[in-house]
């Protein structure tokens, strides 16, 4: 049975390298990030949608002139037939039609997505993928801050937001995560990877349903395409191995 993983956490937490160690496995296949979820799905479940999409070529439009769409390097026009643009939900369903495309490329069986920010989503993520299962990545929040703000994204915003954004939404996740995913609602301690990274990931494994792969330790010897080249200053580790 295919499965769908997502990996949430507060940004600078680790969702990255959980990201590629799990998309090292012979049967998982992460995209790179597209923010699909958020983007589309979000509003469309809070009835908050702006899009103006009827038909399949409005949907092709659309995605074109998606940055995040095109880094999935798949053909609008293959999301877009078959579509029911009359139901109050369809960009999940085009979301499960980009999955399945994306599996075949890679000729995998598991599907993962990884957004730090649908962190911020969980009861609307249950909604739509009552199935899935989340994993959400924890870290100390003096480092996930101190991470942040040497980052140029995270420059922009003072301290003190950084602060606000870790205690608010991570708090919340892991009040709300439990209850609605159940044994879906995976908690991986980013200090705990680090230290013991086969027994985290191991047990890991074991809660997905999936075998462990020890390979998957050398994620960094792999060629991902989950990192752009403009994420590459803070996202070097990825292609390190794992140090305490």
């Amino acid at each position: 049975m295919k499965k769908q993983l997502f990996i949430v956490g507060a940004g600078r937490s680790g969702t990255t390298l959980l990201q590629s160690i799990l998309d090292s496995h012979s049967e998982v296949s992460f995209s790179p990030e597209s923010h699909f979820f958020r983007n589309y799905i979000v509003p469309q479940l809070l009835s908050k949608s702006t899009s103006t999409i009827s038909s399949a070529q409005d949907l092709v439009d659309l995605l074109n002139k998606d940055e995040g769409f095109k880094r999935l390097d798949i053909d609008a026009k293959e999301l877009a037939w078959g579509i029911d643009f009359s139901s109050t939900n369809f960009f999940t369903d085009v979301f499960d039609k980009m999955n399945e495309t994306y599996l075949r490329k890679s000729g995998k069986m598991h599907f993962g997505d990884k957004d730090p920010m649908n962190l911020n989503y969980l009861k609307l993520l249950k909604m739509a993928f009552p199935e899935a299962y989340v994993i959400h990545i924890v870290r100390d929040p003096r480092d996930v801050v101190m991470s942040r703000m040497k980052t140029s994204w995270g420059k922009k915003y003072p301290f003190f937001a950084h602060v606000f954004d870790y205690a608010f939404f991570v708090r919340k996740a892991l009040n709300d995560g439990p209850g609605l995913f159940k044994e879906r609602y995976l908690e991986v301690r980013y200090e705990d990877l680090v230290r013991s990274p086969d027994l985290i990931v191991e047990s890991m494994c074991k809660s997905i349903g999936i075998s462990y792969e020890p390979s998957m330790l050398s994620f960094y010897e792999n060629e991902h395409d989950l990192v752009k080249e403009d994420e590459k200053e803070w996202k070097g580790n990825v292609v390190k191995p794992i140090m305490e």
